[in-house]
């Protein structure tokens, strides 16, 4: 039964006199009591939902950097056509790491606090004033939770597994960004960063090998037990 539907029926109860099973129960602690109820089980699915998504950020995030260094040493090699490949996996796992990030500030900074919002504007209330803040905000606690189910069963990483026009796919609206730009505003699809081409990644990762410091040539050992870090010191003692 959902939600709205049970407190519709405690209100058709009371309305007949017959919601009190017991005397000693007020009917507004018996509605309160399933109102509070229902917003920890959601904000149980939406704990549980931030920490799958925390983990999964991280474990994709990991992967980004390595793609990211394995890229770059084979540019620095000279394989530029590998490195395009690895910058292209590189691509597409930017964009799941962007989409899990989106899936946390949803869930953190838009669910949980809606329900603390929600729950926090019933603590000053009793009797009939109670009990109707509860019914009026039923509904929307039934739609919060079909958005965590949303969030929650929206998978970024399943792109991974596509082998076909997944590079062209990056740039698509997903559920997430729909939910997202619900809730944040419709500004926020024009303060969306695009993501880069293949091209401007190889530029980028140009720069950053013509940046990078020369590394100074070691001195020779001069025994075959010497290493050419301890070289390196004899010659500045000798200096």
């Amino acid at each position: 039964m959902k939600f709205f539907d049970k407190l519709t029926g405690y209100f058709n109860k009371l309305f007949k006199g017959k919601l009190r099973s017991e005397p000693s129960i007020p009917d507004h602690v018996v509605i309160y009591g399933t109102f509070r109820h229902y917003i920890r089980k959601l904000r149980h699915k939406a704990k549980r939902g931030i920490d799958e998504a925390g983990l999964r950020l991280g474990e994709y995030d990991h992967l980004r950097l390595k793609t990211w260094e394995k890229a770059r040493e084979l540019l620095k090699t000279g394989y530029k056509a590998d490195a395009i490949e690895a910058l292209k996996k590189y691509r597409v796992i930017d964009f799941v790491v962007h989409q899990f990030y989106k899936k946390l500030l949803l869930l953190n900074s838009y669910v949980i606090l809606e329900l603390k919002k929600i729950c926090d504007g019933a603590y000053q209330l009793v009797g009939a004033k109670l009990i109707f803040y509860c019914y009026e905000n039923s509904e929307t606690l039934e739609s919060l939770d079909s958005v965590i189910s949303k969030i929650i069963e929206s998978d970024p990483s399943k792109i991974l597994a596509t082998s076909e026009g997944v590079q062209d796919r990056l740039n698509e609206q997903t559920e997430i960004d729909e939910i997202f730009d619900q809730v944040f505003g419709e500004k926020t699809r024009g303060d969306r960063v695009p993501i880069p081409t293949v091209d401007e990644l190889v530029t980028k990762l140009e720069k950053e090998l013509r940046e990078e410091p020369p590394v100074e040539p070691q001195p020779l050992p001069t025994s075959p037990d010497e290493s050419p870090s301890e070289a390196a010191n004899g010659s500045e003692r000798s200096l």
